[in-house]
């Protein structure tokens, strides 16, 4: 069968990384680097890839590096065992990613660790979730508690139109009470034979499987999963695309305190940030280039000064014509008998004369004639 446009190859992969590294002695028959050489090899010659979840992996850097794929995939190391890696020339990151914890065991804590992608061709939007899941919790309550933590991690973070890739060492079989509830929100579109089936890559109920293959997957104690399918394309993506991850970045440790947390690696993370409305920003650049006598307060001396502009020319001009018509009634009131004028200016383009008794000093009380433009008063 014919792959279609927006079909994609997904892998699931224990790797058995303790025994492989040769930790503490324990293999040493991979000592010295043999069994990544190995493991390398496996994960390089059964590709192309396009999501690759792995389980029991310290570290994706290496081993991406190792199969000779590095500068091709993004990847998210969440500070667990299960990192997570995408083939970044098909997708861009649109949230996240994140790490949210769904239990613990005898080994530790156990997350689900999630991105949301968008593939740059088709727009396929996909929440591609990748776990390591706690042993000994797949029946009865614990089973049903494991199972609902994971749907409810998934659900938190998908949006309107993504489909569903969710890969992982589950540590539960197909039958079991995990799996089983899984199965009834999702699709368990394929499951191998490790362990009794504990490798299982999940989709959407929408989503088609076009083929599943069991791949060796020796060094390691269990079988590579890869699944090809396709996945429907939803109209209208609304998420603001960013350039993906480099993939040679490294990505902070995720708490263990059971909390929904973002790592970024440069990617626009899940819980967006409000931006600044068009309008906001019209408004910052518009204030930015007003003059600084325009503002507050200085825009108050705006009407006084035109005022001034009006005014002060307009009395000047109309003061010569009003001195003349002082000069003329201090001339008449000197020939008065008994009388002194005097020509005083007055503010506000007025003239006076003060008159008083022959022989009497002047005295602010003295009664007084004023001129104004166009008539007198005494």
């Amino acid at each position: 069968m014919a792959a279609a446009a927006n079909s994609l190859a997904v892998v699931t992969y224990n790797l058995y990384w303790w025994c492989i590294s040769n930790q503490d002695g324990a293999c040493p028959d991979y000592a010295n680097g043999e069994g990544f050489t190995q493991l390398n090899s496996v994960i390089g010659k059964n590709g192309p890839y396009d999501l690759i979840g792995f389980q029991e992996c310290n570290d994706a850097v290496p081993i991406l590096r190792g199969a000779g794929i590095l500068d091709q995939f993004s990847y998210f190391n969440a500070g667990n065992d299960a990192p997570m890696a995408w083939r970044s020339s098909r997708y861009e990151v649109v949230g996240g990613q994140g790490s949210v914890w769904i239990g613990k065991d005898r080994y530790g804590d156990r997350h689900l660790n999630w991105v949301r992608l968008v593939d740059r061709e088709s727009h396929a939007r996909i929440l591609f979730a990748n776990t390591h899941g706690p042993l000994n919790q797949c029946d009865g309550a614990a089973g049903t508690t494991v199972a609902t933590r994971y749907i409810d991690a998934v659900k938190a973070h998908q949006k309107p139109g993504d489909s569903i890739v969710f890969t992982g060492d589950f540590n539960c079989a197909s039958a079991q009470e995990t799996v089983a509830k899984l199965n009834s929100v999702f699709k368990n579109a394929a499951t191998d034979t490790s362990f009794g089936g504990a490798d299982h890559i999940f989709t959407s109920q929408d989503s088609e499987t076009l083929a599943s293959q069991i791949i060796d997957g020796a060094p390691s104690d269990h079988q590579m999963l890869k699944l090809t399918l396709q996945v429907p394309v939803v109209a209208a993506p609304t998420d603001r695309q960013v350039p993906a991850a480099s993939p040679d970045r490294h990505v902070p440790a995720a708490p263990n305190d059971g909390q929904v947390t973002t790592q970024q690696t440069g990617e626009t993370p899940d819980v967006q940030t409000q931006e600044p409305s068009l309008g906001n920003e019209n408004a910052a650049v518009s204030s930015s280039s007003k003059p600084s006598w325009i503002s507050t307060p200085g825009m108050y001396w705006l009407p006084i000064v035109a005022t001034l502009c009006i005014v002060v020319p307009a009395c000047l001009a109309t003061s010569n014509l009003l001195r003349d018509s002082c000069d003329r009634v201090i001339e008449e009131e000197s020939q008065a008998e008994g009388t002194q004028a005097t020509f005083l200016p007055r503010p506000g383009c007025v003239c006076a004369s003060r008159r008083t008794k022959s022989g009497d000093a002047p005295t602010p009380r003295g009664s007084y004639t004023q001129i104004f433009w166009g008539g007198s008063s005494s």
